[in-house]
């Protein structure tokens, strides 16, 4: 059986026009649909997901019973399956776009930091974190010469990100340099539509107990499977432009 890990993904909170139907129900019902055992939602500048589903866990009681396990982690129980949501957030700013996750209080973006004040951060605070899309620049990667500067404080490093259909190449790169240096490298979605969170992802086939911690081991260790898969033209059309309209 996979187990499936998507960290990297986006909702309503992220605040672009395009996600305004990307709201907590439609995630978390299609958390259940595609049977995802570890998400983070990675909302653009603002950790509001995990805090939001935490205090309306009533309003969403009809569709799983939402158990906070620690600061960073929830348990979304729904009888028949369990997921695990873990904090996140992506710092969106000029000198390259991170994921920050896991941190045992909630992240307070500040724009005024940078790439070393931000490991920094993710590390003093329990949690783990990697560039995103790193070799696009166009979307907010860092570019290469970043990367490199940086490549061995981060635990890992996105070498697929599903949205790249006009830069494949970009993940091609990011896995080579992921080989390269020995950094864990994984796949993610970076979705901003809840139909793609499991578009592309990593996954065991053992089940582990999950905390933070256990997350960092199995990246680290590299214990997991990258699955890898691009969005369709016609997602990407129907999701990045007609919802603009």
């Amino acid at each position: 059986m996979k187990y499936i890990f998507s960290l990297h993904n986006h909702s309503t909170f992220s605040n672009d026009k395009f996600m305004r139907r990307e709201t907590p129900d439609k995630i978390l019902n299609q958390i259940l649909k595609d049977k995802i055992y570890v998400i983070s939602i990675t909302d653009a500048r603002e950790d509001i997901f995990f805090d939001y589903i935490i205090n309306k866990r009533n309003d969403y009681a009809h569709i799983c019973t939402v158990e906070k396990i620690s600061n960073s982690v929830i348990l979304l129980d729904y009888g028949n399956w369990e997921s695990y949501l873990i904090r996140g957030m992506e710092k969106h700013d000029c000198e390259g776009h991170m994921l920050i996750i896991g941190t045992d209080s909630r992240i307070e973006y500040n724009d005024s930091y940078t790439i070393n004040d931000w490991i920094d951060y993710a590390n003093d605070n329990g949690g783990i974190c990697g560039p995103a899309h790193p070799i696009e620049q166009f979307v907010g990667g860092m570019g290469v010469d970043v990367l490199l500067k940086h490549i061995h404080k981060f635990d890992f490093i996105e070498i697929f990100n599903a949205q790249l259909v006009f830069n494949k190449n970009a993940n091609v790169a990011a896995e080579l340099l992921s080989d390269k240096f020995n950094v864990p490298g994984i796949a993610t979605s970076d979705s901003h539509n809840h139909k793609n969170l499991i578009k592309s992802y990593f996954y065991t086939e053992k089940k582990e107990n999950i905390s933070v911690q256990s997350v960092k081991n199995i990246i680290k260790n590299k214990r997991f499977t990258n699955f890898k898969r691009y969005i369709t033209y016609r997602e990407l059309f129907m999701t990045y432009i007609i919802r603009r309209l």
